[in-house]
């Protein structure tokens, strides 16, 4: 069986990328991603939820509980029909707009970022509004 690091590894090579390239995707240091991918490093959890987000798999298959890539969530594909199209293009003409102008590549990298961090935020309240 393979460990989580080199899963990752296995990912990142299928996307063509380099540890760079992830790393800096990650905005993580180069070095952590080679002690992750080489089994030296544990990964952390929003570091792994993060990781499987980008690879478009599960927590379950970077951790070795699943073979499959991509496994399927029926309760996630149910939530999909709250996505339709008005929905997404309000969403991205309000991330990626200013005004009329469309944002830079460079600006919309920003508010990507700034957008996960804000999901990894509300997500942790849910998390813990839920334990209450």
């Amino acid at each position: 069986m393979k460990t989580t690091g080199q899963r990752i590894k296995r990912l990142r090579e299928r996307k063509g990328w380099t540890q760079l390239e992830l790393a800096a995707q990650l905005n993580i240091n180069n070095s952590v991603l080679s002690r992750i991918e080489s089994g030296h490093r544990p990964v952390d959890d929003e570091l792994l939820v993060r990781l499987a987000d980008l690879f478009g798999t599960t927590t379950d298959y970077l951790l070795g509980r699943a073979e499959r890539i991509s496994e399927s969530r029926a309760a996630y594909r149910s939530d999909q029909s709250l996505f339709d199209d008005a929905f997404l293009e309000r969403l991205y003409r309000v991330a990626f707009y200013d005004d009329d102008r469309e944002l830079s590549a460079e600006e919309k990298k920003i508010m990507m970022e700034s957008l996960i961090d804000a999901a990894a935020s509300i997500k942790k309240i849910i998390s813990r509004t839920a334990r209450s």
